[in-house]
């Protein structure tokens, strides 16, 4: 059995040989509860990664009882990643977000169900449109995330402006600059749906591969340099801001504060 690895086939295998290091990593040199999450990134990524080339590469065309192998994790890489964001930056427990693990979870036993299938089965399912709109919803799924995890970062960065000094070193800039950059990334691939044979093009490929492992590259290092903060920021909603300003602040005339109450 031979395989052509193309050149974009060895980019995103050094991209995944990178996160399976650095999630082994982070697993076993710093066993608490923000590296977990941010390791669970990683290989959720980079088993994702693995899925993908396995199949360009035509390893489940020649292989149909592998197909559905269930180690495609699309729609749970970046909610560990958002909760890894939360735990990190305020010490928040995953069991209270574990809602955004829903998905992901729910993708798992679809893929564990459609693998045990026999091959008659699975091989139409492959080319079905369960499959296609799986893969388009992907795309839009992953950027709402992004966006979700550029707001927390803004929040959060404006709380810090108000409750810390040293800013520099609890800034999440990096992430923010890799959600913005791997948002532009998905755009791209989003784009390529929409032409004809877009997607087939191997510069295309290339060019997302490339640009992929760079920005993944730079949070990878960022976050192996990190440490949980030992004093949390505890971000607040605008309601309990403002009410703790009203409280801070010594009121000049309290009638007043009555008649806009």
């Amino acid at each position: 059995m031979h395989f052509n690895l193309t050149l974009s086939d060895l980019v995103d295998l050094l991209t995944i040989g990178i996160s399976i290091s650095f999630g082994v990593y982070f697993i076993c040199a710093k066993p608490i509860h923000p590296s977990r999450c941010f390791a669970l990134f990683l290989l959720a990524t980079s088993l994702t990664m693995i899925s993908m080339v396995l199949g360009r590469i035509g390893f489940f065309s020649n292989n149909p009882s592998l197909l559905f192998l269930p180690i495609s994790f699309s729609y749970a890489a970046l909610p560990f990643l958002y909760l890894f964001l939360k735990a990190f930056a305020s010490e928040r427990k995953m069991s209270k977000d574990w809602k955004h693990l829903l998905p992901g979870t729910i993708e798992f036993l679809l893929f564990a169900v459609f693998f045990i299938l026999p091959n008659a089965m699975k091989v139409p399912l492959k080319g079905s449109v369960f499959w296609q709109y799986y893969y388009i919803l992907s795309i839009p799924y992953q950027l709402v995330y992004l966006v979700l995890i550029v707001r927390f970062i803004d929040a959060y960065h404006h709380q810090l402006q108000a409750t810390s000094t040293n800013i520099a070193s609890r800034s999440l800039s990096r992430i923010r600059q890799f959600s913005l950059a791997f948002a532009v990334l998905l755009l791209f691939a989003l784009a390529l749906l929409f032409l004809v044979d877009g997607n087939e093009l191997p510069i295309n490929n290339l060019i997302f591969s490339i640009g992929f492992y760079l920005v993944h590259f730079w949070v990878v290092a960022w976050g192996a340099q990190q440490q949980p903060f030992r004093e949390p920021v505890v971000l607040l909603t605008n309601k309990e801001e403002k009410t703790q300003i009203t409280k801070k602040e010594p009121v000049a005339n309290p009638a007043a504060l009555e008649e806009n109450d």
